[in-house]
């Protein structure tokens, strides 16, 4: 099948359900719409009319009140027959046809007596009045029910044959020359007028036309008094079928219909076979304006609009499907088979063949894409293959690459016998420069570093970089960053295994210089290991293995420097990996303990605190030494574990001995710089005395130069938050840094512990030591900083300590670390 005839088959059947849809809810709107409008239209009118009624029931009572209080009509209702006749009744007439004159449209006013007398008649219609004697009719006898009371209602005129709204008022009157002052007004006749409702009927025949509905005023049981298609009175329910049957309206009894639909509703009722919509409002005394609106009508709007969208829908759909056929061939087809013709050519071969399709859409991009590609495919080949075996911040070689070069330098070595070195390279304290000027300051500190490594190696050494080629991958030697601040470097060919030292020692040399960066200097070392193929193995991962292990050593030897390989490296690696292994294990299955060193008041001799210490002691090992685990314990992170453990342990171990000897005692707790990165060490300083019960005053955290240097952007807000809680701060192994000076004025250091470095070269000869105690002791009295030394070995030590004023010493002199069983004793003794 064409593709054209493909288009048209997937567009038409979309095309006509698009237009059927938007036909369909068109036609649905416009209906929905159509409904609605001729609802306000029918409500409208029937509010209209009610207001009117209203309007006109509440004027012709105020009226009435004001006709019923002339004296003129008193006077007439309490003269006698003869005398009201002979004296009275010209003026009265004259009085109400100044009313009529006033109000047109009350075209009949009377006074009825009691007995149903028409005494006065007034009319503005040239009819002949009927009779005088209104006794049995019906318009009396409601105005007789109403008694005492106004009253207003509708009504056919006996002399008209029209429906009017009748109003009357019975005229309560007390004869002040007769009766007694307080004597009750008696009835002496009705004043009654008929309102011609004229305007009522040119309203709802107006409405009629408008809105295409019958309207009708009827009482509450569904007679009717009028109706839009004239004014005649309609008697029965035969002559209301008979009239609005020619409408199509009701053969039912319109009382059921008014009782079934809910007041101003516009609700959907069958009536006579048909549907349609009735609508009733109130009008006041018990009437109701109603509005029968025939569905038919509604329903031959809606045909039409149907009739009218789907003619409009079935030209839409031939006339888009003709148009979209003749501009598929010309712009799409006819395009697409030249690019065919082309791509069938580039696929053969011809890269270079160009595309000649004219114009600016898709078709015309479709085909300069085309052009674009077949020129640069092999531009893109070289692109995608750089950025495959290179780094792209320092656009060296990448770890991919640097091993398949290491294995093709194996395959040559082996063959010729000859010797290479491998060099990896990490930079130490490289994090430090990302967390202080930021991760693009830390890119280019890498960029530089980069450049330096290059200028230390052998002018003999390859480097591939972003000029190289393929070719020159299997050039004598290479340098590769294989990620974060890690670098290798291959050296091959070398005379003797000195030569990857001296360049090693060059390139710690190097690196160890100030870095300019952002407008800083910056400060980092390099650690590197050294492996020589084939005595340290023969085989990539091997030899980058080794290199990697002897690094770490490097590292582990104070960074800054460079390490052969030897085999006891990767024993000391298998003995770390297995330490680990144990230690995670001894936390697993509770093997740490603490133990408690007491401090001791220098002057008084009391035990003033203890300083809690870890122990490990493994079923295998025997008990390892806190030099030995904490550090490791440290770079593995398992510190801030253990750190907590011995926080919790050592907070409740001093509730329990205030329990028991009822003397508080203080308890330090030492803490790592790992637990300081953490970044919630306050809280967990905070939960730890609520959990425990100690008072924040009892406990003191020793935090070593250590932490302060790798924390110093942060540490002031945890120290505060910490001495806010009420907890001690202690700086421990104080003169072992270069700003301890600096950090006893800015931190809120309470306690200051001189090193035990200091202590044990304390002596008599030594004056140079004791003169530095002396000073640092000095200097912290006057910053109100209370001194505890340290590693107190013998009583020459503590008398040189307390006669340089010192506050308080620890060490085995005095009182060794032990189980918390044995603390009680000494506050208990003391």
């Amino acid at each position: 099948m064409k593709l054209n005839a493909k288009i048209l088959l997937i567009i038409l059947p979309l095309l006509v359900v698009a237009i059927g849809c938007t036909g369909w809810f068109a036609h649905s709107q416009l209906s929905e719409a159509s409904l609605e409008n001729s609802r306000r239209q029918v409500e409208s009118a029937l509010v209209d009319l009610r207001s009117s009624i209203l309007a006109t029931q509440s004027n012709t009572r105020s009226n009435l009140d004001l006709f019923a209080n002339d004296t003129l009509l008193q006077r007439y209702v309490l003269t006698d027959e003869e005398g009201r006749y002979d004296l009275l009744l010209t003026a009265l007439l004259r009085l109400l046809s100044s009313y009529q004159k006033a109000y047109p449209a009350y075209f009949e006013i009377r006074i009825l007596m009691p007995d149903g007398f028409e005494d006065v008649r007034l009319s503005s219609l040239d009819i002949i009045n009927t009779t005088e004697f209104e006794a049995n009719s019906a318009i009396f006898e409601k105005i007789l029910a109403a008694g005492a009371h106004d009253s207003s209602f509708f009504a056919m005129n006996p002399d008209t044959g029209q429906v009017a709204l009748y109003f009357s008022k019975p005229l309560l009157v007390r004869d002040n020359t007769r009766e007694a002052f307080d004597a009750k007004p008696t009835l002496r006749a009705f004043l009654s007028v008929a309102v011609s409702l004229k305007w009522l009927q040119d309203k709802m025949n107006e409405a009629r036309t408008e809105t295409g509905a019958v309207l009708m005023l009827t009482d509450a049981q569904g007679k009717v008094f009028m109706h839009s298609e004239g004014a005649e009175f309609i008697r029965t329910e035969e002559h209301l079928s008979s009239k609005l049957s020619a409408d199509g309206t009701s053969h039912a009894r319109l009382e059921n219909l008014l009782s079934a639909v809910p007041v101003q509703d516009f609700t959907a009722i069958q009536l006579g076979g048909q549907d349609g919509f009735l609508c009733s409002h109130p009008v006041a005394d018990s009437y109701r304006l109603v509005a029968w609106l025939p569905a038919r009508k509604l329903v031959k709007r809606s045909n039409e609009l149907a009739l009218f969208i789907i003619l409009i829908c079935l030209g839409s759909v031939l006339v888009i499907s003709l148009v979209l056929y003749a501009q598929l061939n010309m712009l799409i087809i006819r395009p697409i088979r030249h690019l065919q013709r082309a791509t069938e050519a580039i696929g053969r071969g011809h890269l270079l063949k160009k595309i000649h399709v004219k114009g600016n859409d898709e078709v015309g991009a479709l085909a300069e894409s085309i052009n674009a590609m077949s020129a640069s495919l092999q531009k893109s080949h070289e692109q995608v293959r750089f950025l495959a075996y290179h780094d792209t911040l320092t656009a060296l070689p990448n770890r991919l690459m640097f091993y398949e070069q290491l294995a093709s330098t194996i395959a040559t070595a082996r063959r010729s016998g000859a010797r290479f070195a491998v060099l990896y390279l990490d930079l130490d304290h490289f994090k430090r420069v990302n967390d202080t000027l930021g991760h693009r300051a830390g890119d280019q500190l890498l960029g530089i570093v980069a450049e330096r490594l290059a200028h230390c190696m052998r002018e003999s050494d390859f480097i591939a970089r972003s000029d190289s080629t393929e070719d020159e991958v299997s050039s004598p030697g290479m340098l590769a960053r294989i990620g974060g601040d890690e670098f290798l470097l291959l050296l091959q060919d070398i005379p003797d295994l000195l030569l990857p030292g001296v360049i090693a020692e060059r390139i710690v040399d190097s690196i160890s210089k100030p870095i300019p960066v952002d407008n800083n200097e910056c400060y980092v070392s390099a650690s590197l290991g050294i492996t020589i193929y084939p005595d340290d193995g023969e085989s990539p991962d091997l030899l980058i293995k080794y290199a990697d292990i002897a690094m770490y050593h490097a590292k582990s030897e104070g960074r800054n420097n460079f390490q052969y390989y030897r085999d006891s490296m990767n024993s000391a690696m298998v003995e770390r990996a297995n330490m680990e292994s144990k230690l995670r294990e001894a936390i697993r299955e509770n093997r740490l303990f603490l133990q408690y060193q007491p401090q001791a008041d220098l002057r008084s001799g009391e035990v003033i605190g203890v300083e809690a210490l870890v122990r490990w002691s493994d079923p295998e090992l025997g008990m390892i030494s806190p030099s030995t685990f904490i550090p490791f314990a440290e770079e593995n992170g398992l510190i801030v574990e253990i750190g907590t453990w011995v926080l919790e342990q050592a907070c409740r171990q001093a509730v329990a001995w205030l329990d028991e000897t009822g003397t508080p005692i203080k308890v330090a707790v030492n803490v790592s710089a790992v637990q300081f990165a953490k970044g919630n060490f306050q809280e967990v300083v905070r939960s730890t005395l609520t959990r425990s019960g100690l008072a924040p005053s009892h406990l003191c955290l020793e935090i070593t130069e250590t932490s302060f240097m790798e924390h110093i952007d942060r540490i002031d807000i945890v120290l505060e938050e910490i001495r806010a809680l009420g907890v001690l701060i202690a700086l421990d192994d104080f003169g072992k840094g270069f700003s301890s000076l600096n950090y006893l004025r800015q931190f809120p250091i309470d306690i200051l512990k001189i090193d035990r470095s200091f202590v044990n070269e304390l002596s008599d000869t030594d004056s140079d030591t004791g003169a530095i105690i002396t000073a640092i002791i000095a200097m912290a009295h006057a910053l109100h900083i209370k001194v505890i030394a340290e590693g107190v070995e013998n009583a020459q030590q503590l008398e040189s300590l307390r006669s340089r004023d010192c506050d308080f010493v620890q060490g085995f002199y005095l009182y060794r670390p032990q189980d918390g069983t044995g603390i009680p004793p000494l506050l208990i003794n003391d």
